[in-house]
């Protein structure tokens, strides 16, 4: 053997292992429709695409949607459209009280404060903020 190879051999650290936590929906704890949205995209193509799943409290589906996306700038733009999509189907069956619920941290944040506003997507961000103030008797975000 090598001396290279004796010596990562022998100074290699084993990497902790790995915790990996089962992640379930959880109902709303109000009396509100969930919605859970999440959006996907493949760097080499710039496609994509994004779904979303309305339940009500008990976890029955009262609605789900999908669909595909070409141009696609980056994940985060995925995500804004299917939370744009979930919004306009909820706001089309005259859902009032809702949870929303996103995996994106990027846009948790995007929606919460007005550090965005000057992205690229930041007018589909304000859109989707204001449609959630105008449609909606309750929305958690």
């Amino acid at each position: 053997m090598s001396q290279a190879r004796e010596f990562i051999r022998l100074n290699k650290k084993d990497a902790p292992a790995k915790i990996r936590e089962n992640i379930h929906w959880k109902r709303s704890t109000q009396d509100k429709l969930k919605i859970n949205i999440n959006g996907g995209y493949q760097c080499n193509t710039n496609q994509g695409g994004w779904g979303y799943v309305i339940r009500d409290r008990f976890g029955a589906v009262v609605q789900a949607g999908v669909g595909a996306v070409a141009h696609l700038m980056d994940t985060f733009h995925a995500e804004v459209l299917a939370y744009a999509e979930a919004i306009r189907a909820a706001q089309e069956r005259g859902m009032s009280r809702i949870e929303l619920e996103t995996d994106s941290l990027l846009l948790q944040q995007a929606l919460q404060d007005n550090s965005f506003n000057l992205l690229a997507l930041g007018g589909v961000i304000l859109e989707i903020k204001n449609e959630i103030s105008m449609c909606f008797q309750s929305a958690i975000v």
